[in-house]
């Protein structure tokens, strides 16, 4: 019984996330597991913004969601962190950032 009411109320929520990104309206799901934000990321219609926690979580999910999408996910990797020595730039990580942006 406890699983039925579960599942009903999983649906209504499911129902509901989906019309309101439908309509337009700027939406946001917590509290759910990686995958099944990746699942329910993929399941929308148009262009989205996935917002990762961190590098490998942003990676992961470009991965999941391209895989279950089968289109290209763009994967915007994160600024390298300023260091003391301009020596030490990284030019690659730039180029790879410039061209995310140019892909999104």
């Amino acid at each position: 019984m406890l699983l039925k009411y579960i599942q009903s109320n999983m649906s209504e929520e499911l129902t509901s996330f989906y019309r309101d990104t439908r309509s337009g309206l700027s939406t946001a799901v917590f509290g759910v597991s990686a995958s099944a934000s990746f699942y329910l990321s993929s399941a929308l219609d148009g262009k989205i913004l996935f917002v990762a926690k961190d590098g490998i979580t942003a990676r992961q999910a470009a991965d999941e969601i391209s895989a279950l999408t089968g289109e290209k996910a763009v994967y915007l990797p994160p600024k390298d962190d300023v260091l003391l020595y301009k020596k030490f730039f990284n030019k690659d990580s730039l180029f790879n950032r410039i061209t995310a942006i140019k892909d999104i």
